[in-house]
């Protein structure tokens, strides 16, 4: 497809577009797509009238139809020396990183959803818990969560109704999305043996390896207590703060957060949650004291004027994390001479949010967790950051809640670091990537990692929605939001909501395993409360684990076709190197190999449980499995 070919029109004629390519490559045949629209629409008559017209005009390019995979034989024969690229192609169109944000966070909570939904009711199908695997609910969820992917979708380039229709599109798929969560996870804790004291809570980690974190659930109980206690399968108590507490018809009801430590990987533990008489004491490392925040990994202090953050000391080596002050929302002049959903013109003139005075409250400080509020506003624009510290958890959490009403700017929240490198890495699909920390607006998922050139310390920035980020030497910056014109003249404007997260650390990124941190943001925890009865489970079990590290599950899913029984799984290799792999199944399998629409390659032997074999660096493994 040479330059040029954009909304070609057949009947025009193509013979000036392909002469010109023609004399500046030895490539003298070209592969043409053509249609109505820019989006793949279907021919039009006066295209196939072209083609056949043309096919026997001797003054014209001769043009027939063909297939791509005749094309790139035809390449491939021809002994041209085709040039190899390994690296990045060119970004195209940076606003659209950041366009529409709403769509985008639909995007990600909903791939993220639809993900653990697969996980956990395949689970519940091979383990008995559940009869039939919920293809249709899935299915349909996935189908419209990839429609919405279409170019002018998620990138935020169409014009507003669109986005009206496909927010209620979002909300149909997340429903059937979280019903087959919900169910799922009923069946699951349905088989676990949970007699005992209290109520049965369980906690599932729907990542492939272990976990502690911090997990909220709501609990009803009889009677009415003072407060409560969370204690483990060995009557431990665990750190529990009540976050909400109500009374109604003899029944405590309490929205409560508490360490949950050493989830299984790809598993369940069980707490029992029980009345008390009084809170108990928990010495956590947890403290607020004037401008500061505490755990007992970092000591974060905000500067009461402003609300940003003027210290951060990673207590684990009495490190200033930062070179300056951070979570600075920037204000940036954007206006591209045209197409603003799709082009960034961003200028020099920039106001940073709360240099003229921001409002700092406590807003929890409780054994569990800590948190500042900060507000602050931006000519007609209002913005809420809850910043917070938990115990147990080595990151800085912000929540940011806007109430969005500018044109032509764009906010960023802005990091300098005290590390200092010419590259940045940024997370891509199925891997991460180096790039120079020059500025420009790239592309990233969950999330981007700054370290040092000696490799002794970096910082993390994860993100649970959004899509755009720069680097400029050591100030890293998200882009939270932007006020484009074209084609929405309303685009992003109103309330909106998001999290990131600083993730200070010792060495390299891969070391530090910072992709980790950004998929646990995204998937965090899941607590469900039990009936009590007894079950043929135990109180805490993995269902699979993955090693080592730097090897991911993507997916655990049912082969696909409504008749097919088996399970797929899918790995990826993220830190570029080659790696002796091994999955560890609660019982024997057997396993074949697979390319990524499911089509056997071949069998893979297994050790009993083990499944062993070798990944290069980025790639992605596919296999199918049954247990026997």
């Amino acid at each position: 497809m040479p330059p040029g070919w954009y909304l070609v029109d057949l009947k025009k004629g193509v013979r000036d577009l392909l002469f010109e390519e023609s004399q500046k490559t030895p490539l003298k045949d070209f592969m043409l797509l053509y249609g109505e629209g820019d989006h793949g629409g279907g021919p039009r008559a006066t295209d196939l009238e072209a083609i056949k017209r043309f096919k026997e005009d001797r003054n014209h390019p001769r043009l027939e139809f063909v297939t791509p995979e005749r094309y790139f034989e035809n390449l491939k024969r021809s002994g041209i020396p085709f040039p190899t690229i390994k690296k990045e192609l060119n970004f195209t169109f940076p606003a659209c990183y950041t366009t529409q944000s709403e769509t985008k966070k639909y995007n990600r909570r909903l791939e993220s959803l639809l993900l653990t939904a697969e996980k956990f009711s395949i689970i519940a199908v091979a383990g008995g818990g559940r009869a039939y695997y919920p293809e249709r609910d899935i299915d349909e969820a996935w189908k419209t969560v990839l429609r919405n992917q279409f170019h002018d979708i998620l990138d935020g380039s169409s014009i507003g109704p669109v986005y009206e229709e496909t927010r209620s599109s979002y909300e149909r798929a997340r429903e059937r999305a979280q019903r087959a969560l919900d169910f799922s996870l009923e069946a699951l804790v349905n088989q676990v043996d949970t007699r005992g004291e209290g109520v049965p809570l369980l906690v599932f980690n729907p990542m492939a390896w272990e976990r502690t974190e911090p997990v909220e659930a709501e609990v009803s109980l009889p009677g009415i207590f003072q407060s409560l206690r969370v204690i483990d399968g060995t009557g431990k108590d665990v750190p529990v703060q009540v976050l909400e507490a109500n009374s109604a018809e003899g029944r405590a009801v309490c929205r409560l957060l508490f360490i949950a430590e050493n989830i299984p990987s790809l598993g369940y533990r069980t707490y029992r949650v029980l009345g008390a008489a009084g809170p108990a004491e928990f010495k956590t490392g947890i403290a607020v004291e004037g401008s500061t925040l505490e755990n007992e990994y970092f000591k974060l202090t905000l500067n009461p004027k402003t609300g940003w953050i003027r210290s951060l000391v990673d207590k684990r080596d009495n490190r200033e994390v930062l070179a300056g002050e951070g979570n600075v929302l920037q204000a940036i002049v954007d206006e591209p001479p045209n197409m603003s959903a799709w082009e960034l013109g961003l200028k020099e003139t920039s106001w940073d949010i709360g240099a003229e005075g921001a409002t700092l409250e406590v807003l929890e400080s409780g054994p569990v967790r800590a948190a500042f509020r900060v507000r602050s506003a931006f000519r007609n624009s209002d913005f809420v950051q809850d910043i917070r510290l938990y115990h147990r958890m080595p990151r800085v959490d912000c929540r940011l809640r806007l109430d969005w009403q500018e044109r032509n700017l764009m906010i960023k929240a802005a990091f300098p670091a005290a590390a200092a490198n010419n590259s940045a890495v940024f997370e891509i699909p199925y891997g991460a990537i180096p790039r120079p920390v020059d500025g420009t607006e790239v592309p990233a998922l969950r999330w981007i990692d700054l370290t040092d050139e000696k490799g002794g310390h970096g910082l993390g920035l994860l993100n649970d929605s959004k899509y755009g980020f720069d680097v400029r030497g050591n100030i890293m910056r998200i882009s939270v939001v932007h006020g484009p014109t074209d084609p929405d003249p309303e685009a992003d404007r109103g309330e909106q909501e998001l999290l990131y997260s600083l993730y200070p650390h010792a060495g390299g990124w891969a070391e530090a395993e910072t992709f980790r941190r950004g998929y646990e943001l995204n998937n965090p925890l899941l607590a469900r409360v039990g009936m009590i009865h007894p079950g043929r489970w135990p109180a805490e079990q993995s269902f699979l684990r993955v090693s080592p590290p730097n090897v991911i599950l993507s997916s655990l899913k049912k082969e696909s076709g409504y008749f097919n029984r088996a399970a797929i799984l899918r790995v990826y290799e993220i830190s570029g190197e080659e790696t002796e792999v091994g999955i560890e199944f609660p019982g024997p399998v057997e396993a074949q190999e697979t390319d990524l629409i499911e089509r056997p390659l071949e069998k893979i032997k297994t050790d009993g449980k083990m499944l062993k074999f070798k990944i290069k660096p980025f790639e992605i493994k596919t296999f199918r499995f049954t247990l026997i």
